[in-house]
């Protein structure tokens, strides 16, 4: 409990200058593979801390880097830097400067977060016992390709033994976080249908073959799919999110495509759905005599929390929040994270920051509470302080 107060006691110095670091990337929203004056904000900004910069990983994004003498081991700690193409209506006087740009789900808490870490471990490095190193990563939200797996190709990950990461979570109190050992996010796979039919007169469409009718019956179809062929046992959403169509109000559309996703917690489940409803779907295109391409485009993995990390994270952050303040009885989200492709290499944990918001992530009107903050440094420190990788 004494490294709880000199944590309370280093955060009340360093938190002002995080809440207004947050306001200035919150204000400056750049999208992924576009983050460069976030990284610029960011290297500077660890560059003054003393701490060791690399930029090597990706051309946006950063890296910083505690090093303990004598560490044999490192923890790495990660925050995604990216914003989403949406036009920011919250009225904040520290709202998105960037027409169509805002950080809508939540990205500049994650920053300030580790920015935060960063700070309270540059003034405590006697305390450590293993090297830090802090993962700035961009292009989160680039599905499928997003930034985790060009740093981990790049050799971010091959000196690091164990990670850290967040995601502030709207359905959640402020002063909580949520733990999940296990299966935490969803697989997310792209789906692609093209469906071709023949134009015609409206006025004799038995004359040719109507598309937008197959693919209402295939829309049908997909809705279905889960209570035919799935698990009922499984977690499963399968959403046709966009639809485009050729063709003019008195003419059958010879023409569609269309656009979703698909979201699983099993990957056996996911393997299957790629497999048969391919199928599935060009069977009944065909069955209307129209033609049918269908791709399946994996995305981000299911993301696996280590059980042994997330058990000891869990105990170090009911010292220091309390232990009401530490919930584990929260179900697995069907959102996804391609933080997933850390957690496939080593052991990892990923929590939900608490920030109590009524408006869902990847909302115009999204804004966590900057309260959140501070409860998601304290838990991140205290862990590296007190816990063992």
């Amino acid at each position: 409990m004494i490294k709880c107060k000199i944590i309370e006691d280093n955060l009340n110095k360093i938190l002002p200058n995080i809440i207004n670091l947050r306001k200035e990337i919150h204000q400056n929203p750049e999208l992924g593979y576009q983050e460069y004056k976030t990284t610029e904000l960011i290297v500077e900004f660890l560059k003054n801390l003393g701490i060791k910069v690399e930029t090597k990983y990706s051309e946006t994004g950063a890296v910083g880097l505690i090093k303990v003498p004598g560490a044999v081991k490192t923890l790495a700690i990660r925050a995604d830097i990216d914003a989403l193409p949406i036009q920011e209506e919250t009225g904040v006087q520290f709202a998105s400067k960037n027409d169509g740009v805002m950080h809508a789900c939540g990205h500049d808490i994650h920053t300030a977060v580790v920015m935060g870490v960063a700070n309270l471990l540059s003034n405590l490095k006697d305390y450590l016992k293993f090297n830090i190193k802090f993962i700035f990563q961009p292009a989160e939200e680039c599905s499928p390709e997003g930034g985790a797996k060009l740093m981990i190709e790049n050799g971010v990950l091959d000196d690091v033994d164990a990670i850290l990461g967040l995601h502030v979570w709207p359905d959640l109190p402020i002063g909580t976080i949520g733990a999940i050992e296990g299966n935490a996010m969803a697989a997310s796979d792209r789906i692609k249908i093209l469906i071709e039919g023949k134009s015609s007169h409206a006025a004799e469409p038995q004359k040719g073959i109507d598309s937008i009718f197959i693919a209402g019956q295939v829309i049908n179809l997909i809705s279905s799919f889960r209570a035919k062929y799935i698990d009922p046992y499984e977690n499963v959403i399968m959403t046709i999110g966009s639809i485009q169509s050729e063709g003019r109000y008195n003419i059958v559309c010879p023409k569609i495509f269309m656009d979703g996703t698909i979201r699983t917690l099993s990957e056996n489940t996911r393997v299957y759905i790629k497999e048969k409803l391919p199928v599935v779907i060009n069977n009944l295109v065909k069955s209307f005599d129209g033609n049918c391409k269908v791709d399946i485009i994996k995305g981000y993995d299911v993301l696996k929390n280590d059980p042994l990390m997330t058990e000891k994270f869990i105990e170090t952050s009911k010292e220091i929040l309390g232990i009401n303040n530490v919930l584990t009885d929260i179900r697995p989200t069907m959102i996804s994270e391609d933080f997933s492709f850390y957690a496939k290499r080593i052991p990892a944990v990923y929590f939900f920051l608490g920030c109590e918001s009524e408006i869902p992530l990847h909302s115009s009107l999204f804004l966590p509470d900057e309260k959140c903050i501070p409860v998601g440094i304290k838990a991140i420190s205290n862990f590296i302080l007190n816990g063992n990788i």
